[in-house]
């Protein structure tokens, strides 16, 4: 199984994976690096009420995190199929909220896609990304709302179109998206 948060910029899908990871009991196995570059590329986790391993793609190191920190699209997708016949994957990023045709391919090879849309009005969304912002440079401008806003309709239609194509959208605000990615794994 494929769990994907989606959403746009500051709704909550790295904080939501985070949260995820620590309150569900996942055993951390092993970081796994690979050459030319300093995060993890992966990591792998079990957890008791699983058969399978759990994959968390991307890393987790920095505020802004997941699988928007690996930088070749072609890298992701062959990682998300690979990882996916060995477990279940948890991947979730900013990039990966406006990207359908691709997972399509995934979900047509017979991949089981759980997405799951946070659903947040943008204006928390602006506040999120402007906290995140602060925290780093107290004097830094305002968020320009144009490429939020953009992305917020986006990952609206993109979910649209997945589960046209098969696979599965629950949408929800980020504790009902927790739970509803709970119930996917550990109830299926």
């Amino acid at each position: 199984m494929i769990i994907n948060p989606r959403g746009p910029s500051g709704s909550g899908k790295t904080v939501l994976m985070r949260r995820f990871v620590d309150e569900c009991g996942f055993k951390l196995i092993r970081e796994v690096h690979v050459e030319g570059r300093r995060q993890p590329l992966f990591y792998e986790y079990e957890h008791p009420a699983l058969d399978r391993p759990v994959f968390l793609l991307g890393h987790y190191n920095t505020p802004c995190a997941g699988a928007d920190t690996i930088n070749n699209f072609g890298t992701l997708f062959d990682l998300i199929e690979e990882k996916n016949r060995e477990g279940h994957v948890l991947v979730e990023g900013l990039l990966m909220s406006v990207e359908c045709n691709r997972m399509l391919k995934i979900v047509e090879g017979g991949a089981d896609l759980r997405s799951f849309l946070i659903n947040i009005p943008l204006q928390e969304c602006l506040d999120s990304i402007m906290l995140r912002r602060r925290a780093k440079n107290p004097d830094a401008p305002m968020v320009n709302p144009k490429n939020t806003t953009g992305k917020h309709r986006l990952s609206i239609r993109y979910a649209d179109k997945l589960e046209e194509g098969g696979a599965t959208v629950f949408r929800g605000n980020r504790d009902e998206c927790f739970e509803a990615m709970k119930a996917a794994l550990f109830d299926a």
